[in-house]
């Protein structure tokens, strides 16, 4: 038992002291870095004395290092675009050519040609157009009409007729007829009444 107690006392001395010598050694550490600590900004050099010994230029060797010398090969030539540059390129300086304004003195007025050239100018677009052969391909016949376009027409031609005025001039009353035309008329009325009612009946 004293064996047991003896050993105990032992090993919580040896724990006490191993701790008591962590903690001495921390502090002592701490003490030692809050010093390198002050000193290092404390710390005050003079300026150097500037010294021309160098023979050549510092910074220019520097950017020399720093920079490597770039080398690029010739591109090759890639037909990939989808439209003429060329044209484009004529194009554009076409429109700037018709965007400048060339101020031109007003030319005098000289009336010494001894024929009319407006006349002449249309005569000649006259016969151009009458010169020109037009070349016009039969159309394709489509049976897709749902009706008689002669019908429709002659219908239109009956309706146009019944419309027309015909302004002719007066007859002068010749009294040739040997019988009396109103009375003969409202006879042939008569009788064309009769027979209405004969038929409704």
């Amino acid at each position: 038992m004293k064996t047991q107690d003896t050993f105990n006392n032992n090993f919580s001395s040896n724990r006490t002291l191993e701790i008591s010598v962590w903690i001495i050694t921390l502090l002592v550490a701490a003490i030692l870095l809050i010093s390198l600590s002050t000193s290092a900004t404390n710390l005050k050099f003079e300026d150097e004395a500037y010294i021309d010994d160098i023979p050549f230029n510092t910074e220019m060797v520097v950017s020399e290092m720093m920079m490597p010398e770039f080398t690029f090969d010739d591109e090759a030539n890639i037909n990939d675009i989808p439209f003429s540059t060329a044209t484009i390129a004529a194009k554009i300086h076409y429109n700037d050519a018709l965007a400048v304004a060339y101020p031109l003195d007003e030319e005098t007025y000289v009336d010494d040609i001894p024929f009319n050239t407006f006349s002449i100018a249309w005569e000649v677009e006259q016969a151009n157009n009458m010169s020109a052969a037009l070349n016009l391909d039969d159309e394709a016949y489509v049976e897709d009409i749902p009706f008689s376009t002669e019908e429709v027409v002659s219908a239109y031609h009956f309706q146009q007729a019944f419309e027309v005025e015909f302004n002719m001039a007066e007859e002068t009353e010749v009294d040739d007829i040997p019988f009396n035309t109103c009375l003969i008329a409202s006879s042939v009325m008569l009788d064309n009444t009769r027979d209405i009612y004969a038929c409704t009946k």
